[in-house]
């Protein structure tokens, strides 16, 4: 064993029992010793930079052990709601012009099945659409967010079954929010036959719309309360960095990276 002395790198103190220097780099000489909970600070410090995971001096990166997995599946919102919104957009606009033009060249047979084939309804909502420039655009415009609610939660979940992997966590926290979200995106459904059927066409047209415009901005917040809780998921979870190689202080043995990465 070296006769030089080991400290931590980051205060110059000593190892104690209760506190111990481990190695979790392949830094060498005065470098090569870190507190425990030095380490922590400073990770803890540097959790969304580089130095969360690796030594900034060798390069090297922490062989960590965890309790549970660590939690990998975010949702990528770096442009933040005005690229929900633009997206949300033109897939509206794309879809909903192809809607309006498959249901003139069908008689207008997804209104044909809304109504039950209600001849009275069909008759009331066909005349607006074709009587009227502005109405077509607003109905298929909602119409179409429609579908593309049913297949953001649809896939919402998905993700939830296949890439979570501490599920009952994860749904205790993401439930509630998510049942709002989905009745609140099918809003379409059920104000269509409460307004249409009770004869008020012009508040339905009016009512859905502003509800559409919020439906991109629900799916925004769920996203991001879904990364809040991955993140919260993942600080939560209890891990300690291992010993990069013997540490003659603790009398550890060398750790071999293939025995040690649990997630």
């Amino acid at each position: 064993m070296s006769d030089e002395k080991k400290e931590c790198r980051i205060c110059f103190d000593e190892g104690t029992d209760d506190d111990p220097l481990i190695s979790p780099c392949n830094c060498k000489g005065t470098s090569a010793y870190v507190h425990k909970s030095c380490l922590s600070n400073w990770r803890n410090f540097n959790r969304d930079r580089e130095a969360w995971n690796m030594c900034m001096e060798c390069h090297s990166e922490y062989i960590i052990s965890r309790k549970y997995p660590i939690e990998k599946f975010f949702y990528d919102i770096r442009y933040k709601l005005t690229g929900i919104y633009f997206v949300h957009s033109t897939l509206g606009c794309s879809f909903a012009l192809l809607i309006w033009i498959i249901e003139y060249y069908t008689d207008y047979l997804a209104v044909k099945m809304l109504n039950f084939n209600n001849k009275e309804k069909n008759k009331i909502i066909i005349e607006d659409l074709l009587n009227s420039e502005l109405i077509p655009q607003v109905f298929y415009y909602n119409f179409t967010f429609l579908f593309i609610s049913i297949f953001f939660n649809a896939r919402f979940y998905y993700n939830y079954c296949n890439k979570i992997k501490r599920k009952n966590v994860y749904w205790k926290e993401i439930r509630l929010l998510f049942y709002y979200n989905l009745i609140f995106n099918l809003n379409f459904i059920y104000l269509y036959y409460f307004f249409i059927w009770n004869n008020l066409e012009i508040i339905f047209y009016n009512f859905s719309t502003v509800l559409t415009f919020l439906i991109p901005y629900s799916h925004y917040k769920i996203m991001k309360y879904h990364n809040k809780i991955i993140r919260d998921m993942n600080i939560a979870n209890e891990e300690e960095v291992l010993s990069f190689t013997h540490n003659p202080l603790n009398g550890e043995n060398e750790v071999e990276l293939i025995n040690v990465i649990l997630d």
